[in-house]
């Protein structure tokens, strides 16, 4: 997530200049030959629900999102990308590898054979790579597009390039621009081009757009300063046309920033960004992150949302559609540290996502990995893992296991916790509610200053 002012640039300059602090990546395995897996531990520290089984960690620090195609887990890292092939869930090991220093492809995407990864010109200069994947084993740069930072959107964090995501199986690619898209035509990939701006009400009155997720019926939904809002793509898109919004959440989801910068007690259902979304098949309901580091304690900072969304059935053919009417907020779920007031400290936010059967898998920075059950009438956690300075920012469910049992959890201090979830028979919705201890050093004020590594992310 980007940062406005200029305190938190600082982080940002801090944060980029701390990537070159990672480890020399490790060479790649042979296939199947041996296993990147390390065995399963117990680190000093750990705070785990007793339903929370480690099977092991991948070692790759720097970890930041990752996109699944078949048997293969494709993962964005401050270094560049990693393929690792997860055909056996339990046990994902290395089979390919792109040295690409970049900051930060938070979601890196991929659509057919083509795989994009953006350089945030926030950081240094908006860059669009676009990768051939068509061999996992072997991932290579297929061209670069330039896309023309200038000296002003640098200053302002507004130019391109903090996410990237494939529209119409990256046949064309939306990469967060100020107040939308810059629109990317990818049809020849050796020879992208800039056709358009997408702009969407998810920009807010701040003007910012942070991430794209393209649900299971085509829709493209949008998060930001504003908000959530989707777009549904024809067919004979060509990235000129400029689309109206499907649906979005309206005045309901203003961010308060520009009133309280942070001073507030964090109880509004978007205090900082709507950082990212997902929607199960065609449901009504969609969930959101709402991301909000920039408050002195920790109370509100961030937040997993369920949203409803408008939707009637057809009387003649019985289908249901989008109404168009403005989403409203079902529920909000936030960690024990959050809801208290006295905890002045860590990285409180929640951040990227996942959902398998009513079960989310939500990463939240400093506070490690949350399981939330999400089938019933209210938000209940039934699971959490929290290493000893975590620096959660995502959770995956890989669907090659079968069973929904196995998480992994992407932490930039380390690399990727591989875990096994036992719910019981009855899955999430029968799951006993628990609850988290805080750690110590929660509760201790954080020391002025940004992390030389990881500016305000985490206290490394």
């Amino acid at each position: 997530m980007r940062r406005r002012t200029h305190a938190i640039r600082a982080s940002i300059a801090a944060l980029a200049l701390g990537a070159s602090a990672f480890a020399p990546a490790p060479p790649v395995p042979d296939a199947r030959a041996s296993s990147s897996i390390d065995e399963a531990s117990d680190p000093t520290g750990l705070i785990a629900s007793d339903n929370v089984e480690v099977l092991g960690a991948v070692p790759n620090p720097g970890v930041i999102g990752a996109k699944f195609r078949g048997e293969h887990m494709f993962v964005s890292t401050l270094t560049g990308l990693t393929v690792y092939d997860v055909s056996t869930p339990e046990a994902p090991f290395e089979v390919g590898r792109l040295a690409l220093p970049h900051f930060e492809n938070e979601d890196v995407d991929l659509g057919g054979d083509i795989l994009l990864i953006s350089n945030d010109s926030a950081e240094s200069y908006g860059l669009l790579f676009v990768i051939d994947i068509s061999d996992p084993t072997d991932p290579t740069l297929r061209s670069v597009l330039d896309m023309k930072t200038t000296a002003v959107e640098a200053q302002l964090f507004v130019g391109p390039g903090h996410t990237a995501s494939c529209i119409l199986e990256c046949q064309f690619a939306w990469v967060t621009d100020g107040g939308g898209y810059l629109v990317v035509d990818l049809r020849d990939p050796d020879n992208p081009a800039m056709v358009g701006h997408q702009p969407t009400p998810a920009a807010g009155s701040l003007g910012i757009t942070h991430d794209v997720q393209v649900d299971e019926t085509g829709l493209a939904w949008t998060v930001g300063f504003g908000g959530t809002a989707a777009f549904e793509i024809p067919a004979d898109y060509d990235g000129t046309e400029v689309l109206e919004p499907l649906v979005s959440t309206g005045d309901n989801a203003n961010s308060r920033y520009v009133e309280t910068f942070g001073l507030d007690d964090g109880s509004s259902v978007n205090d900082f960004i709507h950082h990212n979304s997902l929607r199960v098949g065609d449901s009504d309901v969609v969930y959101v992150t709402e991301e909000d580091y920039n408050r002195p304690g920790c109370r509100g900072a961030g937040s997993f949302q369920r949203w409803h969304l408008p939707m009637e059935e057809d009387p003649d053919t019985g289908e249901r559609f989008i109404t168009g009417a403005d989403m409203t907020n079902i529920d909000m779920w936030v960690t024990e540290l959050l809801a208290d007031t006295a905890a002045p400290a860590a990285m409180c936010s929640a951040h990227y996502f996942d959902v398998r059967d009513g079960l989310v898998a939500q990463g939240w920075y400093e506070q490690g990995l949350r399981l939330l059950d999400v089938t019933g009438d209210e938000i209940r956690q039934v699971g959490y893992f929290v290493p000893p300075q975590a620096m959660t920012w995502a959770a995956y469910f890989p669907p090659t296991d079968p069973t929904g049992e196995i998480v992994y959890s992407f932490d930039a201090s380390h690399g990727i916790d591989v875990l096994r979830i036992d719910l019981g028979d009855g899955g999430a919705g029968e799951a006993a509610t628990v609850v988290a201890p805080i750690r110590p050093e929660w509760r201790v004020a954080q020391p002025a200053g940004v992390s030389p590594a990881f500016g305000f992310a985490c206290r490394l």
